[in-house]
């Protein structure tokens, strides 16, 4: 189990890292987006591996994450899937549409990205 969270948050660093490089430079804003969204979706696997790994390995598609944010006793109190879930919809739009993603996006998605982070404290 351990080894399977800090997988986790090793990887949701490195994408963060890379979301940053291109962030600084502001270039490919619908990657920066893609990327921060991954990155936070990493943080949140690795906290779920560290609450219950058994229960993080069912987490295997965005609708089976959406569902444990908003019905597990501490994410649903601390109200993360309400800030997570924009970011997953920027993110999808960047992915899949044909829709400008704007820096107020990747501002906004910032915004909630460090707020998940403080609250779960990982």
């Amino acid at each position: 189990m351990k080894k399977i969270f800090e997988d986790y948050l090793s990887k949701s660093k490195d994408n963060y890292n890379f979301f940053e490089e291109l962030y600084k430079k502001n270039l490919q804003i619908d990657w920066q987006m893609t990327i921060l969204f991954y990155s936070i979706l990493c943080y949140i696997k690795a906290y779920f591996y560290e609450l219950n790994e058994a229960f993080a390995e069912q987490m295997n598609s965005h609708v089976s994450i959406q569902s444990f944010l908003s019905q597990e006793k501490t994410t649903k109190r601390l109200g993360i899937f309400d800030l997570y879930y924009p970011i997953y919809c920027y993110s999808r739009d960047a992915r899949y549409k044909y829709k400008k993603i704007k820096k107020f996006h990747i501002e906004d998605s910032l915004k909630r990205y460090y707020k998940i982070k403080e609250l779960l404290k990982i």
